[in-house]
């Protein structure tokens, strides 16, 4: 009785190993194919964000009362 409980215990690990495998692996592909989608304009566009930002306007010049 015990070896029947130690084989399906057994068998029972070996499937979430091989589950959590293979969705370990589809994420892994969902990524790199993100990563395809990239291309020119996005690379423009990250490489310009700090400039893009617009400045902050502030009404009042200095520290103090106003």
């Amino acid at each position: 009785m015990n070896s029947r409980i130690w084989i399906i215990v057994c068998v029972g690990l070996a499937a979430i190993a091989l589950l959590t495998y293979e969705l370990g692996s589809g994420i892994e592909r969902r990524q790199t194919d993100e990563e395809a989608d990239w291309d020119e304009i996005d690379e423009a566009s990250d490489g310009s964000f700090p400039a893009s930002d617009a400045p902050s306007w502030t009404p009042v010049k200095g520290v103090g009362d106003v």
